[in-house]
This record gives C-alpha cells, structure tokens and sequence, in this order.
C-alpha cells in the first residue's frame, strides 16, 4: 500500500477536504461562541441566508442539502429564535426561510470571521497569489460537462 509521505503527494481532494476541516473548525470555534445553544452546521447556515429571505429548495441548493433536511435544520432555528418562515410576497403560496434579527445578528458576525480568515490568508501569500487562487477556485467549482 502507498503511504503519502509529503502533503505534495496527495490527491487535491485530500488537500481541499482537509483545508474544508480547517475553515470548518475555525468557524465552529466561533459559532458556539456566539449561539451556544446551536450546533454549529446550524449556525453556518445562517452566513447563506439573505435577509430578504430565500425559498427552502433555493437555500436548501445553495447549502447542498435536500430540502427535507434542510427543513429540520430551519425548524431548529425558528425554535431557537434565529430565523422564521414567512409567506413570500410575490407567491403567498411559496414560503421564505429569512433570519430573525439575532440571526441576521449572527449570520454577519459569522461572515466577518469568514472574511477574518480569508484577511489573514491573503496577507500571508500576498493579494496576486490570493486573487490567483480565488480564481481558481471558481473555474474549478463551475460546472463543466463530463466527457
């Protein structure tokens, strides 16, 4: 069996998985700071709720989750007082998932650790590198067709 000796060797899925574990463990620090009462997936998926508010399945798309799981997740926030579900003004058939004022609250102070992180990143390896590498992250995540 190989054994990967250097982080030079590994797949980029191990590298970008293991980035993912960082961030994810920088911002879960903050998340129970701020709202102990709350795991901090949910917590997370306050920094992707506008405050206009956002459909279920448009959120549940942007987070990448079914919208059934989704749900449970939306109804542990409304609960807590973090978010609530309105009709929404242009289809009163159609709900919107928006955050209540603690949340929107949260959601921001989550967004400035994010930016804080990224800050503290890009004055590490300079703004061209950085923009380089954002870049890049975008191209790859586009959708591309198989072949």
């Amino acid at each position: 069996m190989d054994q990967v000796k250097d982080h030079r060797d590994m797949p980029l899925v191990a590298l970008m998985e293991q980035l993912w574990r960082r961030i994810k463990s920088e911002l879960d620090v903050t998340a129970r700071e701020l709202a102990p009462d709350l795991r901090p997936s949910h917590v997370r998926l306050l920094i992707l709720t506008p405050a206009g508010g956002s459909r279920l399945g448009d959120l549940a798309s942007k987070a990448g989750m079914t919208a059934q799981s989704l749900g449970e997740f939306v109804d542990t926030l409304s609960q807590a007082g973090y978010a609530e579900v309105v009709p929404d003004p242009a289809d009163r058939r159609a709900r919107l998932v928006r955050p209540t004022p603690r949340g929107a609250e949260i959601g921001q102070a989550m967004n400035a650790r994010a930016h804080d992180l990224e800050d503290h990143w890009s004055q590490s390896f300079g703004d061209q590198q950085w923009r380089a590498f954002r870049e890049m992250l975008i191209s790859l995540g586009r959708p591309t067709i198989p072949q």
